[in-house]
């Protein structure tokens, strides 16, 4: 029975997938986030020796050893690298990679990952009709963070619907003066008018 790999791993999978043994030069975590064509635009504006030196730092940052190895040596464990994730993402989904080679895996592996990504999106209310991968990647991390977003406000609002006006009053109080408003002789709600000026104010210089 295949098993979710979840969006952070699927969207490492499909990165490699699609861009080859370049996208090793992403860490796992920009992997999430990772953005094909400005990687690209990016790795072509460089020179070929801050190329070569990009492949190098990679290959330490993910353990090689690097010492009086040529490039070609280093490109090939990368590769070796890249190949081992595909087969440990494998096992990991309850893929059977057994009698299988490492482009039959991919392939399995990214259809895998393909289909788990537009079941997140449709769970989300996500339209993927016509919509390329890089598009849904994309939105559905969009809607992941706003849900985030909302569930880190209800969670305040739940703790503020909690406190006594006491309470309240000495928070909004507090707020307040660390945005520099002076609180002396001021009622509540001007207060609060005041915070809330204050924040817009700020939105708009920022």
């Amino acid at each position: 029975m295949l098993k979710k790999l979840g969006l952070l791993a699927c969207a490492g999978v499909m990165t490699v997938g699609i861009l080859g043994s370049t996208s090793a030069l992403a860490s796992e975590n920009e992997m999430g986030k990772f953005d094909k064509e400005t990687f690209m635009e990016t790795w072509s504006s460089l020179t070929q020796e801050e190329r070569e030196q990009k492949i190098f730092d990679r290959a330490s940052d993910i353990g090689i050893d690097t010492t009086d190895i040529s490039l070609e040596e280093v490109r090939n464990l990368l590769q070796a690298n890249r190949e081992q994730t595909f087969l440990d993402k494998a096992v990991e989904g309850g893929i059977d990679i057994s009698d299988k080679d490492i482009e039959e895996v991919k392939d399995i592996l990214l259809e895998h990952c393909r289909q788990e990504l537009l079941q997140r999106a449709e769970d989300l209310g996500i339209v993927t009709d016509g919509k390329t991968i890089d598009d849904l990647k994309g939105e559905v991390r969009e809607e992941l963070q706003e849900v985030t977003s909302n569930s880190e406000r209800k969670q305040l609002l739940e703790e503020w619907s909690s406190l006594s006006d006491i309470e309240k009053e000495l928070r909004l109080r507090d707020k307040a003066e660390e945005l520099g408003i002076i609180t002396d002789g001021k009622e509540i709600e001007e207060i609060k008018e005041l915070i809330k000026e204050e924040r817009e104010k700020r939105q708009q210089e920022n």
